[in-house]
């Protein structure tokens, strides 16, 4: 019966001898895990620093869109008050009539000083 406790203790010596296998293999898997870890600390830095980025560039269209929302609120105040609104359109080309309409009188009245004068000056 001295066969039985020697397969024992065989079997214990090979249970021994798997474990290290075992501890390669888990220690190969925690390298892995490591440089994972570190490859998605580098990724998250990458988002975190697009992500500042993006929310920066979000002020700034923020504070541009409050200029125009202000300006909006403005004009409808102003509407509300009765203040009345003109396209500069329409200022533009009534400016241009104006213009135009002046200096059609200067040359009208003109014309009629020269008329005066030549009427004077000519012998009846």
């Amino acid at each position: 019966m001295k066969g039985v406790p020697l397969v024992k203790e065989l079997e214990t010596q090979l249970a021994k001898q798997q474990r290290p296998e075992e501890l390669c293999k888990l220690q190969a898997a925690l390298s892995v895990a490591t440089e994972k870890q570190a490859c998605l600390e580098k990724q998250l830095l990458q988002a975190e620093e697009r992500n500042s980025a993006l929310e920066e560039r979000e002020m700034g269209s923020r504070s541009t869109d409050d200029c125009k929302a202000k300006a909006v609120e403005e004009m409808m105040a102003r509407i509300k008050n009765g203040v009345v609104l003109r396209s500069t359109r329409v200022n533009a080309e009534a400016s241009a009539k104006g213009q135009t309409a002046e200096a059609a009188n200067k040359r009208r009245s003109t014309v009629m000083e020269l008329q005066t004068l030549l009427v004077r000056i000519t012998p009846a």
